[in-house]
């Protein structure tokens, strides 16, 4: 029973870990067309 508690609490561990993982900016960073953001919101922006 303590073994299988043990490999569940390494299982929960390593997913959590593992979301904290993404995609970073740099991983972006040659993107093209680059974006503008006075020409992608231009005109009137409500919010």
């Amino acid at each position: 029973m303590q073994r299988r508690t043990m490999l569940l609490a390494t299982a929960s561990a390593a997913l959590a870990a593992g979301g904290c993982a993404g995609p970073s900016v740099n991983d972006y960073a040659s993107e093209q067309p680059a974006l503008d953001l006075r020409r992608y919101f231009n005109g009137i922006v409500d919010a």
